[in-house]
């Protein structure tokens, strides 16, 4: 017969225990860590985009002011004299130079007097 002292020995001991509950605790901190991380990079990467965002607005904006101003008759005509050497009827185009030589006047000098047309603007 067995005594009442005699103790039985413990089924799971509390040693095993605590080294799964520590197993546990260290793969759930390292889990946690790595989506921590990943966290930080999509949000560094969304506000990456936001900016980006932000630069292609400003530069669709400025396009279309650009657009709405290359439609005007201000941007033609000033497109007209500047690219392509072109002046309304009865004006005088002057000639602006850089660096004044000997022979010519600093200020600029008179190229072409233009004559009134029915075309408009005349070379």
């Amino acid at each position: 017969m067995k005594t009442a002292s005699a103790k039985k020995p413990p089924l799971i001991r509390p040693q095993l225990i605590l080294c799964v509950f520590l197993g546990l605790s260290l793969a759930l901190t390292v889990t946690l860590a790595r989506t921590l991380g990943d966290l930080h990079s999509s949000k560094t990467k969304a506000a990456s985009l936001r900016a980006q965002v932000e630069t292609a607005r400003a530069q669709g904006e400025a396009l279309r002011r650009q657009r709405t101003f290359m439609e005007t008759d201000s941007y033609i005509e000033r497109e007209a004299r500047v690219e392509y050497g072109l002046s309304m009827p009865g004006t005088i185009r002057f000639v602006a130079e850089t660096q004044p030589s000997a022979d010519q006047p600093p200020y600029g000098t008179a190229v072409e007097v233009f004559s009134a047309s029915d075309e408009g603007i005349t070379p």
